[in-house]
């Protein structure tokens, strides 16, 4: 399994900001996540993120690397 995952999202609503967003879809998959697992206090996320603001230029780029990021699994470290 990832360490990682990647995405690609427009703020639409001024009112939510990057921040508000990635700690509601933490919240939402840790708590399918405690449904399913025995161990309810499990560490799933680590305390920050990365974001990057795309810019128009570099879209095709961007989306070509998180379709190909997957086959480089095996390069992943798992520390």
């Amino acid at each position: 399994m990832s360490n990682h995952i990647h995405g690609i999202f427009a703020i639409l609503d001024k009112e939510h900001t990057i921040g508000h967003i990635i700690s509601q879809f933490k919240a939402s998959v840790t708590k399918e996540i405690r449904k399913i697992s025995s161990d309810k206090k499990v560490q799933i996320w680590q305390d920050n993120y990365y974001e990057h603001i795309i810019r128009p230029k570099e879209t095709e780029k961007i989306q070509w690397y998180i379709r190909n990021n997957p086959y480089n699994i095996y390069k992943d470290r798992y520390d």
